[in-house]
């Protein structure tokens, strides 16, 4: 190649570099000025007028959408669309997106082994929790009381029961040296005799007390003292009170048979008749009384002959709440005269017995229905108490329950009622029931608008209402002032019934008051002398009939 061709490739290269500079510097501010004084006069860079071309993608410059001719420009053209083609497209940086994943994974990864330690702390802090509280419980007796579904073992078992009856023995010891008396000075010793050997002796040969004596232990001296008394045995347990059980434990009754010592005893009891079969009929399993076919009513027959010629004032006493105590029911049977009435609860066990030992000697007896009060719940009559909200069927069904206990009775005693006493609709059924079977009813006098009155004088219901309750305060003056008021209304209506529990002041109180009625022109009568009768139940009634004896 010649010098010449060399300089005008050179020359070329020079001008298109300044060109690509001047590109890529943008216009100056001279060429703009020209530009837009051209615009302004609808001219281009040639001096042509601008024509608008209706061709997309066509640059405005260009008249017509026509390839300008210059050279220089074509060869431009392409080197800018490229430039502006680069820039404008967006180059993704690979490592800039590696680097956010990575951070992004990174959190991941820190919050997953975060919550996996909180969580793994918070399980080891309550498990640290719940088993020291376990320890402390273990450690720690509870006073409330655990049930245990373990059956121990019969050796157990033995062991405590054998604590038990060892406990009540010491407790018994304890009680007889506080009740005995203190020792006298005088006190003389003596030797227990020797025990004997198992061997019987035989006849014929003679034993000598040395050889007798020669295994035997020295006994033990006892003193003894001459004022003291020796403890009674078992059997006489029920007079003491205290009674141990096959468990080991104790039962004390609230009154002991020592609370009734000195008073004394009826004298010349004459047995009243025994239960009639034709009084009687089978009811629901049980016998209830009914007025036989020839027409003799139980409380007539049962009932205790009354004679009372000069037709003195009558007082009659009922002693209540019979058959729960053993003491109490043994006194009110003993130690009372046989004009007393007695009472006894249906609740009790072996009703019937204590009715026979009552009638046995004298007594009338009587026994005590259970009615709903007006404060129930609070005050119970028990499971088969009269009730207002039950139906009548229900109410006669309990009664007649009731008189099943036992045979022998001569009517009923009204026992709490506040509520069902003084309801009609209630109490009518059961008075009626009540008549057709022939017994008599007696108010307790406690409810003010008692109706069992009102109504057995409309039905001829034999009845009777209470004037006191002897020992509401069983103080003993109390009692007296209660025995005396009876005595006043005695006096003034011809008859007074009172109402008494088995306490030890009020039957010593009554026998001893007993005694002075007569100095005081007034009588003791039995209930069913002291009743009112009239209407249908006034019928005549044959005498009980007596077996003649073979």
């Amino acid at each position: 190649m010649s010098d010449e061709e060399l300089k005008t490739d050179f020359d070329q290269t020079t001008n298109g570099t300044s060109s690509e500079n001047q590109l890529d510097d943008g216009p100056s501010k001279s060429d703009e000025n020209k530009r837009d004084n051209r615009e302004k006069n609808g001219k281009n860079d040639d001096g042509n007028e601008l024509v608008e071309s209706t061709n997309e993608g066509l640059p405005m410059d260009t008249p017509s959408g026509k390839e300008p001719t210059d050279p220089e420009i074509k060869s431009e053209e392409p080197e800018e669309d490229d430039a502006l083609v680069l820039e404008d497209i967006k180059i993704p940086n690979d490592e800039l997106d590696d680097e956010d994943a990575g951070n992004g994974g990174k959190k991941k990864w820190v919050l997953i082994g975060t919550g996996t330690i909180l969580v793994a702390i918070l399980a080891g802090a309550g498990l640290f929790y719940f088993q020291t509280r376990s320890q402390d419980s273990s450690n720690v007796k509870s006073s409330k009381a655990v049930l245990s579904l373990n059956i121990p073992r019969k050796s157990k078992l033995k062991k405590g029961r054998k604590k038990l009856l060892s406990s009540s023995k010491k407790l018994i010891r304890k009680n007889q040296s506080t009740a005995q008396p203190k020792p006298v000075d005088n006190v003389k010793t003596f030797k227990a005799p020797a025990p004997l050997k198992n061997k019987l002796p035989v006849k014929g040969k003679k034993t000598s007390s040395k050889n007798n004596n020669k295994n035997t232990k020295k006994p033990a001296i006892i003193k003894k003292n001459r004022t003291q008394k020796t403890p009674k045995r078992a059997a006489d347990q029920s007079t003491s009170g205290a009674k141990r059980l096959a468990d080991g434990s104790l039962s004390l009754p609230s009154v002991t048979a020592a609370a009734y010592k000195g008073i004394p005893m009826m004298k010349n009891p004459k047995p009243l008749a025994d239960p009639d079969k034709l009084l009687g009929e089978s009811v629901g399993g049980g016998v209830i009384p009914k007025i036989s076919t020839d027409g003799r009513r139980p409380w007539k027959f049962y009932g205790k002959t009354f004679k009372n010629k000069k037709n003195l004032p009558r007082i009659s006493l009922i002693i209540k709440g019979l058959g729960l105590s053993r003491a109490a029911t043994t006194a009110a049977i003993n130690h009372t005269p046989s004009e007393v009435t007695l009472a006894f609860n249906p609740y009790a066990k072996n009703v019937g017995n204590w009715v026979s030992l009552a009638r046995a000697v004298g007594h009338e007896t009587l026994i005590t229905l259970p009615m709903e009060p007006i404060d129930f719940p609070f005050s119970d009559p028990g499971p088969f108490a009269l009730q207002v909200d039950l139906q009548e069927t229900e109410n006669v069904d309990r009664l007649r329950y009731i008189l099943s206990v036992s045979m022998g009775n001569i009517g009923l005693l009204q026992m709490m009622g506040t509520r069902f006493a003084s309801s009609p609709k209630a109490l009518g059924p059961i008075l009626k029931e009540i008549n057709t079977r022939g017994l008599l009813i007696i108010d307790n006098g406690l409810t003010k608008n008692s109706q069992i009155v009102k109504i057995a004088s409309n039905i001829g219901l034999p009845r009777a209402r209470s004037d006191a309750f002897i020992d509401q305060n069983p103080s003993r003056q109390n009692i007296m002032l209660a025995l005396s008021k009876l005595e006043t209304i005695a006096k003034k209506n011809k008859v007074a019934i009172g109402i008494a529990q088995p306490l030890p002041n009020t039957i010593s109180l009554i026998m001893a008051w007993t005694k002075t009625l007569a100095a005081k022109n007034v009588i003791l009568a039995p209930i069913s002398a002291s009743v009112k009768v009239t209407g249908k139940a006034n019928l005549r009634t044959n005498p009980p009939t007596v077996p003649k004896k073979e």
